[in-house]
């Protein structure tokens, strides 16, 4: 099983991994028009030295570009990824299942419900290092909360999208996977945060 999931996750990965760069790469030039609009829009070349520029000297810009590459990735796995169904609210409280039957009607286990939990965990992780950056953050806790909150509607958009677009089903137990594995990302980073603070604190 551990198998199956790993191979599906690197699969997605390896599937989407250079339109979600591409993505990643046309938002962070939008981003740096916004923030930096005397030195960018002014010829594909200087905005490419200011991209590596930025990119190379400032973390923030690189852990921003990391967390929207990666948002981009669960996006396109969660979207793209999914064929037409005509009834995209013809489970929605299914899902919670550890065994289902597959086209042969042998009773195979469901790994459906731990890929979205790993999925999720390294964009909450990537967020709430990004939130803990700011100057103006608040507390570790307040900014793991409003990490959760993130991840919960980020969730929520891809459910609706799915229905909307009628790309995949619309189903409660994603949700909660998407939103258990936010959870536990953002447990992780605070654990390595402790662990980080603890040995500064230590060295002094």
């Amino acid at each position: 099983m551990l198998q199956k999931i790993i191979t599906n996750i690197l699969t997605a990965v390896y599937q989407y991994f250079w339109v979600s760069m591409l993505f990643a790469f046309i938002l962070m030039t939008c981003y740096l028009f916004v923030y930096e609009k005397n030195s960018s829009g002014q010829g594909v070349m200087k905005t490419l030295r200011l991209w590596l520029s930025h990119f190379k000297r400032s973390f923030d810009f690189r852990l921003l570009f990391f967390l929207v590459f990666y948002g981009a990735l669960i996006s396109f796995r969660t979207l793209l990824g999914r064929g037409f169904f005509a009834n995209p609210l013809q489970s929605v409280t299914g899902g919670w299942q550890l065994y289902i039957f597959d086209a042969s009607g042998k009773n195979i286990v469901s790994t459906d419900g731990f890929e979205n939990i790993l999925l999720f965990i390294p964009f909450s992780f990537l967020l709430l290092w990004l939130l803990n950056t700011k100057q103006n953050r608040k507390s570790i806790a307040g900014s793991f909360f409003v990490s959760c909150r993130a991840v919960l509607i980020f969730s929520l958009i891809i459910e609706f999208s799915q229905m909307f677009f009628c790309l995949g089903t619309f189903q409660f137990a994603d949700i909660v996977y998407n939103t258990s594995g936010g959870i536990i990302g953002g447990l992780i980073y605070l654990m390595c945060y402790g662990i980080v603070r603890a040995i500064k604190k230590n060295r002094h």
